[in-house]
């Protein structure tokens, strides 16, 4: 028996033991019925990176990384001037802590609420949550006395997504979902309704071990979130985050791996970090699956 539970414990830990599933209560953006969606995440909104949104001929959402709902509206502007087919959802940056989480700043997220408040009498807008830990992992300790009230005011952005008009989608990495709830940076969308997004990168990993379990975590994920979860892939462009500013770009050859990986295990919608790394390789693989 003691073997059983360790077992079962170092599988827990990897994030592919077995739990209850979760179904999202929010309608999904979903593939057509010939193939899988692909959306686009795009941290570094310049106009160099903007302008690749013209390659694009099939539906998807790019979701635009801005400091402030102003500047999303302006960001939008361009991207429908290059491509007006598209859809533009707001990726909020909280500029001292960059991600979202119980251990950002409390002005910081206070801020993002009343921002978002400013959407009420537009029209529904999609509003991507990236709940991670803080790049500068000193916060953790220096803001944990904060953690209760900062979790709270996340909370707070689901319960009041109507009043706000807006559309939830979460960012969240391939940790266990124990680990991310535990430390505030994953919710279950059954108490607050959302889509969720697991971000899954494992070009980024040297080892192929590494690699495997984050093959492991996703798989689980699927099992208990279901066929409308939503896997964030890649990497084509380089990224703008410290400390991750050299991690290497993924090739056309294991994109189309990922992708196949995706597809075989019924994902429906794949989301690529990110727009400015697109070209004409990419592109040819993309569109095997669209």
């Amino acid at each position: 028996m003691k073997k059983v539970i360790a077992i079962w414990a170092i599988l827990l830990f990897f994030g592919i033991a077995v739990v209850p599933s979760i179904t999202s209560q929010n309608p999904s953006t979903q593939g057509s019925n010939n193939g899988m969606r692909i959306d686009f995440f795009e941290s570094s909104p310049t106009d160099e990176n903007l302008s690749k949104a013209s390659l694009i001929d099939f539906p998807s959402t790019i979701y635009l990384r801005s400091s402030s709902l102003e500047e999303f509206r302006l960001l939008e502007k361009k991207l429908h001037d290059i491509n007006p087919d598209l859809e533009a959802a707001y990726f909020p940056f909280l500029e001292k802590t960059r991600f979202i989480s119980p251990f950002s700043y409390t002005y910081e997220l206070e801020n993002l609420i009343e921002d978002l408040q400013k959407n009420k009498q537009n029209k529904t807008l999609k509003v991507l949550l990236d709940l991670e830990l803080p790049s500068d992992k000193r916060l953790c300790v220096k803001n944990l006395l904060s953690f209760n009230k900062n979790k709270k005011l996340i909370e707070q952005i689901f319960e009041r997504a109507d009043e706000f008009n807006i559309t939830i989608v979460t960012a969240e990495t391939t940790k266990p979902i124990w680990f991310n709830t535990l430390l505030g940076v994953s919710y279950p969308p059954d108490k607050y309704p959302h889509e969720n997004i697991i971000m899954f990168f494992p070009s980024i990993y040297a080892v192929n071990l590494m690699r495997n379990i984050a093959k492991m975590r996703t798989i689980h994920k699927i099992k208990v979130y279901g066929s409308d979860l939503q896997i964030g892939a890649g990497i084509i462009g380089r990224p703008d985050a410290p400390g991750a500013e050299n991690y290497p770009l993924i090739t056309a050859e294991n994109l189309d791996k990922d992708l196949s990986f995706l597809e075989k295990n019924g994902i429906k919608t794949a989301v690529i970090y990110k727009l400015g790394g697109l070209n004409e390789s990419y592109l040819n693989v993309i569109k095997k699956y669209v």
